[in-house]
């Protein structure tokens, strides 16, 4: 899960509050499933931004 905030740097979730549920499949795919969004969410946030 932490790949997302590596990548772009613990300054830039500074500001951005993160919340997400998720519901079937197993604890992995879970996991996948939550960094994917969180990494989806951070590039549609930042391009809409910058």
């Amino acid at each position: 899960l932490l790949e997302p905030v590596l990548l772009l740097g613990k300054e830039r979730f500074a500001g951005v509050d993160i919340r997400v549920r998720v519901k079937g499949g197993g604890h992995v795919a879970q996991i996948y499933a939550i960094r994917q969004s969180i990494s989806k969410a951070l590039v549609a946030y930042y391009q809409k931004c910058e």
